[in-house]
């Protein structure tokens, strides 16, 4: 009787390692579907470097136009830079992850009025550090996740009204959050 405890032990504790197994899959690419409802264009790869990381290159767009009864807005932005993800029951399975990333964003907005116009430009470099859960099916895949993001260094803010430039430094952090769908490969 002893003997087939211990096998029945064996077997389920074998079966569990096995349900937290990392995937076989060695690519990752996600985007967020979310920003694509505002005009943004977020997209991700994941490449598996070990059982419980990835490294990858990530990249935004974003240009939205507006044109109102007494004013027109345009706004464009891009970003890219690479992250890490750590997952806590090995890559691309059900569990915790943590996505430590460094980024590179630009944006430039505009807006035109009957008393003439008006831009900002601003460029930064920031770090991020995003919390979440992940689900993974067969190929398909979901990020939810929050945290920070934090400059890394001062955001040069340049201004331009009716002629008149100025020129800022301005530091702050901000809150980060991910949705994004993917697809393992």
């Amino acid at each position: 009787m002893r003997k087939i405890l211990v096998i029945v032990a064996a077997a389920l504790s074998l079966q569990s390692a096995s349900a937290f197994a990392a995937s076989g899959d060695t690519m990752n690419f996600r985007f967020s579907p979310l920003g694509l409802v505002f005009g943004l264009l977020s997209v991700s790869m994941d490449f598996k470097v070990s059982e419980d990381w990835t490294v990858g290159p990530r990249g935004s767009y974003w240009r939205l136009k507006y044109d109102g009864i007494l004013s027109e807005v345009e706004v464009t932005a891009y970003g890219f830079g690479g992250r890490a993800n750590w997952f806590k029951n090995g890559v691309f399975t059900d569990g915790l992850y943590l996505g430590p990333s460094i980024e590179y964003a630009s944006a430039k907005a505009t807006v035109t009025d009957s008393a003439g116009g008006s831009s900002a430009t601003a460029s930064l470099l920031f770090a991020q550090a995003i919390v979440g859960y992940g689900w993974f099916w067969d190929s398909f895949n979901i990020m939810l996740g929050g945290g920070l993001s934090l400059p890394l260094g001062d955001a040069d803010l340049e201004t331009t009204e009716n002629g008149v430039k100025t020129k800022r430094s301005v530091s702050s952090g901000n809150f980060a959050a991910e949705f994004s769908l993917g697809w393992t490969f």
